[in-house]
C-alpha cells in the first residue's frame, strides 16, 4: 500500500498554501483521494513527481506592492519611501524582488476630496 499525506504535508512539501492544492482540486491539477470521511490524501508518489512541474512552488521569491493616491504624493517620494521602508533593513535580506510600485489615475484636487470618490 502506497503512501499517503495529508492536505497540509502535501502544502508544506510542495512550498504551497492548503487553499492552493483546493483550487488545483477543482482545476483537475492535482486531484488527491478521498477517505471514507472525506479528508483528502494526496499520493506521496504523486506529490514527489508534481514538485518539479510548472504548478511547483517559487522558492523564495516574495513580490510587494507600494502605492500612493495622487501625482502629489508620487512627486512629494511617498511612493520611494514606501519602496524603502519595504526593502530596507532585515527585510530586504529576505526578499528577492519588487515588482511594482503605481501611482493610480486618481487626482488630487486639492480641496481634500478626490473625483470620481462618493464621500
Amino acid at each position: 500500500m502506497e503512501n499517503h499525506i495529508s492536505i497540509g504535508k502535501a502544502a508544506k512539501y510542495l512550498g504551497v498554501s492548503i487553499n492552493t492544492l483546493r483550487v488545483w482540486e477543482k482545476k483537475k491539477i492535482l486531484v488527491p483521494e478521498r477517505t471514507p470521511t472525506g479528508h483528502r490524501r494526496y499520493k506521496m508518489s504523486q506529490v514527489e513527481s508534481f514538485e518539479g512541474k510548472k504548478y511547483s512552488r517559487i522558492q523564495n521569491t516574495v513580490f510587494l506592492y507600494a502605492r500612493v493616491s495622487t501625482q502629489k504624493q508620487a512627486d512629494a517620494g511617498n511612493l520611494d519611501r514606501q519602496i524603502g521602508r519595504l526593502t530596507g533593513g532585515r527585510a530586504a535580506k529576505k526578499l528577492s524582488k519588487v515588482i511594482e510600485g503605481e501611482v493610480t489615475a486618481s487626482e488630487d484636487n486639492g480641496d481634500g476630496d478626490n473625483p470620481g470618490t462618493d464621500t
